[in-house]
C-alpha cells in the first residue's frame, strides 16, 4: 500500500509539472469568467431580497421594521452593484481610448473616476501611483513617485461644467501645502483640475511652489500625452523612465 500511494503522488507530480502555465489569455479570461460569476451571484442575490421580505411578511407577520431593513439592505446591494458595473464600463473606457481623454469626457466623469484617471496618467507617465483619495486623505486623492525616486502629492477637483464650473480656490492651495511635506512627505505638491483656478490662487501657487494644473494643462496632459512632468516647470526627472527597464 504505501508503494501503491507513492506511485500514485510521483505520477501526480509528472503531471503537474507537465502541464503548461496559463497564457496572459487565459489569466484574462480566467479572471473576466470569475467576474461574471461574481455578477450573477450578486444579481441573485439582490433580486432574492425584495421575494424573502415578502414571504416572511405573509408567513409569520413580520413587524414593519424588519421589512424596512430588508428593503433597505437590497437598495444598498442594487447601489453597490450598479457602481460594480460603473467601474467595469469606466475600464473598457480606459482601453478603449488608450489613455487619451478630451475635456469634454472627462467633464462627464464622476469625480472617483477623475481621481483614477489621473492616477492612470501618472501611471502612464512612468510612476508608481495610487489612489488614497476619500475620507481623511489630508488633502491628497492620488500619491505618486517619479523615476527618480520623488514623491508627488496631487489633489484632484472636478467640475462636471468643466471651465464654467466653480472655480478653485486659494484654501484648497493652502491645504495642500499643509499636508504635501509634513504627512505625505512629498517634494512636489500639485493642485490638478479640469476647471480653472482663481487669479489669487494662481499668484498664491507661483509664491508658495503649489503646481496648477488647469483644464488648458490638464488637455495637453490627458488629450495630447504631454508627460506631467513637462507640465510642470523645472520637475523633469533626470532618468527617463525606459531607463529603468534597462537597469
Amino acid at each position: 500500500m504505501p508503494s501503491q500511494n507513492l506511485s500514485v503522488a510521483r505520477t501526480r507530480g509528472r503531471a503537474l509539472a507537465r502541464r503548461k502555465p496559463r497564457t496572459a489569455q487565459e489569466e484574462c479570461e480566467r479572471a473576466e469568467r470569475k467576474a461574471r460569476v461574481k455578477k450573477t451571484v450578486v444579481s441573485c442575490f439582490v433580486l432574492s431580497l425584495p421575494v424573502y421580505g415578502a414571504v416572511t411578511r405573509l408567513l409569520f407577520h413580520v413587524h414593519w421594521a424588519i421589512d424596512t431593513a430588508v428593503a433597505a439592505a437590497a437598495f444598498l446591494a442594487a447601489v453597490w452593484l450598479a457602481r460594480v458595473q460603473d467601474r467595469e464600463k469606466w475600464d473598457e473606457r480606459v482601453r478603449r481610448h488608450g489613455l487619451r481623454f478630451g475635456l469634454d469626457q472627462i467633464a462627464r466623469l464622476h469625480h472617483r473616476q477623475f481621481e483614477i484617471l489621473v492616477r492612470d496618467l501618472m501611471r502612464r507617465d512612468g510612476f508608481t501611483a495610487e489612489q488614497v483619495g476619500g475620507a481623511g486623505d489630508n488633502a491628497c486623492d492620488v500619491r505618486g513617485v517619479d523615476p527618480d525616486g520623488r514623491i508627488w502629492s496631487v489633489q484632484c477637483k472636478h467640475s462636471r461644467r468643466g471651465r464654467g464650473g466653480t472655480t478653485v480656490r486659494v484654501h484648497v492651495l493652502q491645504q495642500v501645502k499643509g499636508t504635501a511635506g509634513p504627512v505625505h512627505r512629498a517634494h512636489f505638491a500639485v493642485v490638478v483640475t479640469n476647471g480653472r483656478f482663481t487669479a489669487n490662487a494662481v499668484e498664491w501657487g507661483a509664491a508658495y511652489g503649489v503646481h496648477l494644473i488647469d483644464s488648458a494643462k490638464l488637455d495637453q496632459w490627458a488629450a495630447g500625452g504631454q508627460p506631467l512632468w513637462e507640465l510642470v516647470d523645472g520637475s523633469r526627472p533626470r532618468r527617463h523612465p525606459a531607463d529603468l527597464t534597462r537597469g
